[in-house]
């Protein structure tokens, strides 16, 4: 029983085990990803409609883990595969309400500058996040994803964000998710988990045990 890697090739593709309600699902990258855009440490399936990333997929390095703290964070750049006029700036989150979410989370890479300043990309890998979201409970199931990935020596993380139908806007068209799962994969173990969160800041701190969710009751959608 496991759920593979997804590996934005042709095909996105997560197969899980027969234990999940579905098998071997399939998103063609074209037609599901307005773009699909990485980097050495992120795969990320981007929308240009919501100026916001709605998956991706990096690998925390168990063995570099805590190799240092770097106080000095990058500045967020923008990503430049990404049209000026369908990606978010700076000034879009100022005085919003809302933090620029890491997806792949900092504390993993600071072990090098140059590493971590690839992960401040400020289109693929942030999203609008409420600050009781982003700062107390999300930062939970960062620090279990980093334990895991020192136990096992390496951890694959999939975060997949949801939109509602109709989205709330902040800046100039960025929208803000509903919520968003984390997904933690060491395929050699056979470990899968999936853990939920609504992006509300009216939300109590809760500790990462506390959104687990059973992985098959996940609905991918990338469009």
């Amino acid at each position: 029983m496991r759920l593979t890697k997804v590996l934005f090739v042709a095909v996105l593709c997560l197969t899980f085990s027969n234990i999940f309600a579905y098998d071997n699902i399939k998103f063609k990258v074209k037609k599901e990803c307005d773009l699909v855009i990485s980097n050495d440490i992120i795969e990320s399936c981007y929308d240009t409609k919501l100026k916001a990333v709605r998956m991706v997929k990096y690998t925390i390095d168990g063995k570099k883990a805590y190799l240092k703290n770097i106080e000095k964070r990058p500045t967020w750049k923008y990503n430049k595969n990404i049209p000026k006029n369908e990606r978010s700036t700076n000034g879009d989150y100022y005085k919003s309400g809302f933090d620029r979410s890491h997806l792949a989370f900092d504390s993993a890479y600071d072990y090098d500058y140059d590493t971590l300043k690839i992960i401040y990309d400020l289109n693929i890998n942030a999203i609008p996040m409420y600050p009781r979201v982003n700062r107390y409970s999300w930062k939970s199931v960062e620090i279990y994803a980093m334990i895991k990935a020192v136990e096992f020596g390496k951890l694959d993380v999939i975060d997949y964000i949801v939109y509602p139908q109709t989205p709330k806007v902040v800046g100039n068209g960025v929208c803000v998710s509903s919520g968003f799962y984390k997904i933690l994969i060491n395929d050699e173990n056979n470990f899968y988990e999936c853990y939920y969160y609504k992006n509300d800041n009216n939300i109590k701190f809760t500790k990462y045990d506390k959104h687990k969710i059973s992985c098959e009751n996940i609905e991918f959608k990338l469009k």
